[in-house]
């Protein structure tokens, strides 16, 4: 029976042409989606003027945002505007790609639709 997990859901990966870090994050949020039994797409922003990065409210490449919500909580309601490089905390120290918990934790918020009759 088809099903609309997430139906509406929007999932975007923002970064800048040439971050080191987009590939891994991506990487990441496709296995973490995959793990959590999740199907639905991400939408890959590049991010090309600061005139653009403040519009998107752009946190620093790369950022992951779940409905227009950032995934890291302490600065989801940060306006951005930076055209840079985005650091994470995590335990073994700065990272330029998100702690996989954050990911895990934004995926596990996302609404699980009931099967289609």
């Amino acid at each position: 029976m088809p099903t609309q997990e997430g139906a509406g859901t929007m999932i975007e990966l923002l970064s800048v042409a040439g971050c080191p870090s987009a590939a891994a994050t991506e990487a990441l949020l496709r296995r973490v989606f995959a793990e959590e039994g999740r199907t639905e797409p991400v939408t890959t922003i590049v991010v090309e003027t600061p005139q653009e990065a403040v519009a998107r409210g752009f946190l620093g490449s790369p950022t992951v945002r779940v409905n227009g919500r950032d995934i890291e909580p302490a600065r989801a309601d940060e306006p951005g505007g930076a055209l840079s490089c985005r650091l994470y905390r995590t335990a073994a120290g700065e990272s330029g790609v998100p702690p996989e918990a954050l990911v895990r934790a934004a995926v596990r918020r996302l609404p699980r639709r009931e099967a289609l009759p």
